[in-house]
């Protein structure tokens, strides 16, 4: 029986009749000393890398490190690698763990014919699941049982040593194969399941997946608010699931089932499944998006857009587009946003899809404000603004009424910005969107800060913290961060306001958010100057030019130029304080906006004092 594999003595290997022990699958160094044991301690010290390696592919198993050192020993012109690249052969590698009538698959073999059909059947489906490691609920979609009876079966297969359950902290309980039974489960799985019924299983696993994420991300959004769904089946059992294993929060959920999900993509992808494969691609941004998770952000949506572009699905490919155009946004890579949000707009024009439309035309417009394009900014918001009405997507509304909230607070108009602001916080309550309303506090800060009302702006950036701290999002907290340092710098608390600021910036280059780095960067050095600390204050001021520069924002590049003229100036380099306030102006009137006619309209006043000459 498979006990045998874990704990018995193996005396009959070797004259010296040792006992195995059980080394821990973390410590490879015992798994090589268990080799060297049969006379290999040569070998073991000359091709380390190669012992470790076939250490590795026996598992831990004790039976199987022995019969792997036994048959080195009895062929000494062997090299290690030799049997390593046998091993690595997954389709060869438990006949290659046999030694005088010791084999491996016999042992595994007694332990699966023992048991009950629907347990066989189950670990045979369980090879399916391509993740090291997998939730019990989904024993429930490959079965298509209810989710109790499942996990008896689950535990009947626990029972038998021929699953391994593993906990991860703060996470439930988990169950996985050994790496050597995973082999056997697979063989069997391909001998004894016919493809079209592997194929509908797997249906069944990625609409399960699919069921969960979806309602991940109501639960976050309030409803089926900024996303687009696909036509593929959900598992009608997906419901039940929350009885055997409850989500909780969202977001901690989709977290721990990270690595789970990317898989689904891939194996949607790898069975020809599109339109679950965009699906659960998009649908997953709920997570990356806040986590800051862009490697697997792009992974899936790249995936997912090569399986949608083979299989002729237009609305999955426009889908992924968008998806891959979001991403280079939040990573303000404008130049990629833009390829791809072009390119999504034209597709889902041609499939009449108006919230697809309504969403592109959402992140176009904030390109286009990144990008100083201010009527194709707002012609893009509004747009998107009637579209996002008609399709009813409250959260959709209320994102474009705070982005149209900062125009206004840009062209100097605080009572139209204010009202569209108190629209989206109402959007957001209405629906329970926490991170939306976090959202659109930290906007209603900075126009608290443009009306001078400084201490409405603290109050209102507490509650942003509260909230993101509360969900987990590092991005919305990195914000708030910067305008809290920002706060507190208006009210002369610099001390205070020098460590939050530190923070944010540390904040907002872990989570790739440059434009706030670049911001924290500008404070930092305004601090630094007014203390008199030129050497601190020229840093900080070159590396918000530097981000600034790069993102393309030219208003806030125009102000740090200002802000290292100032230093400059303070350090004497008045010719160099000259050219940078020039070349302020200069930028600034590429920009077509009530900022930064502001701000020339003051340089330009102050052309006739000494530092210009």
């Amino acid at each position: 029986m498979l006990a045998d594999l874990k704990n018995k003595s193996l005396k009959a290997l070797t004259p010296e009749g040792r006992d195995v022990r059980a080394y821990d699958i973390r410590d490879v160094s015992h798994y090589v000393y268990a080799l060297a044991e049969p006379g290999l301690g040569r070998k073991t010290k000359a091709e380390r890398d190669a012992a470790v390696e076939l250490a590795t592919l026996c598992g831990g198993l004790p039976l199987a490190i022995r019969i792997a050192g036994a048959r080195l020993a009895s062929r000494p012109h062997w090299r290690i690698d030799v049997l390593v690249g046998r091993l690595r052969n997954s389709v060869r590698r438990l006949d290659e763990l046999s030694y005088r009538g010791l084999v491996l698959r016999s042992n595994i073999s007694q332990s699966y014919r023992a048991l009950r059909p629907t347990a066989r059947r189950l670990f045979r489906l369980f090879a399916l699941s391509t993740t090291h490691d997998f939730p019990s609920w989904t024993a429930a979609a490959l079965l298509d049982i209810d989710p109790f009876e499942a996990y008896e079966v689950v535990e009947g297969l626990i029972e038998a040593q021929l699953l391994d359950t593993v906990q991860y902290p703060g996470e439930n309980l988990r169950y996985r194969f050994h790496d050597l039974i995973r082999v056997f489960a697979t063989e069997r799985l391909h001998d004894e399941e016919p493809e079209a019924e592997r194929t509908r299983v797997v249906e069944r696993l990625l609409g399960a997946w699919l069921a969960r994420a979806k309602h991940a991300h109501r639960k976050e959004y309030g409803g089926d608010y900024t996303i687009l769904h696909g036509t593929a089946p959900r598992w009608g059992g997906a419901r039940e699931l929350e009885d055997v294993d409850d989500m909780g929060d969202q977001i901690e959920w989709l977290e721990s089932e990270r690595r789970s999900l990317v898989s689904a993509v891939h194996v949607a992808a790898d069975h020809g499944m599109s339109e679950v494969c965009w699906d659960l691609a998009l649908t997953s941004v709920t997570l990356f998006e806040i986590k800051g998770h862009f490697d697997d952000w792009r992974e899936t949506a790249e995936r997912a857009l090569a399986a949608t572009e083979a299989a002729g699905n237009r609305r999955g490919y426009a889908a992924m587009l968008y998806s891959l155009g979001a991403m280079h946004l939040f990573q303000v890579r404008l130049d990629d946003a833009d390829r791809c949000l072009s390119s999504a707009l034209e597709s889902f024009e041609e499939e009449g899809d108006e919230h697809g439309c309504a969403l592109v035309l959402r992140h176009g417009a904030t390109v286009n404000r990144m990008r100083n394009r201010n009527a194709a900014m707002r012609a893009s918001y509004e747009a998107a603004l009637e579209k996002m009405r008609a399709v009813g997507d409250l959260v959709g509304e209320a994102h474009i009424l705070q982005s149209l909230a900062k125009m206004w607070i840009d062209e100097g108009d605080a009572d139209t910005a204010r009202g569209m602001l108190e629209t989206a916080l109402e959007r957001f309550r209405r629906v329970g969107y926490l991170r939306g309303e976090a959202q659109a506090l930290n906007r209603s800060a900075e126009l608290f800060l443009f009306t001078n009302q400084v201490e409405e702006a603290r109050q209102a950036l507490n509650r942003v913290l509260l909230i993101v701290r509360d969900i987990g999002d590092r991005i919305g907290e990195a914000h708030a961060l910067c305008r809290l340092g920002v706060v507190r710098q208006r009210t002369g608390r610099l001390d205070n306001a020098e460590t939050t600021l530190q923070h944010a910036l540390s904040l907002a280059e872990q989570v790739g958010q440059r434009m706030v780095a670049g911001m924290a960067h500008y404070a930092l050095g305004e601090i630094a100057l007014s203390r008199g600390q030129g050497a601190a204050g020229a840093d900080h001021a070159e590396a918000a030019n530097t981000v600034f520069a790069e993102l393309g924002s030219a208003v806030w590049h125009a102000k740090a130029l200002v802000l290292r003229s100032d230093i400059q100036q303070g350090q004497g380099a008045r010719h160099l304080a000259a050219r940078d306030l020039h070349l302020a102006i200069d930028l600034l009137g590429t920009v077509h906006s009530a900022e930064a006619s502001r701000l020339r309209d003051e340089l330009e006043r102050d052309r006739g004092n000494a530092v210009f000459r």
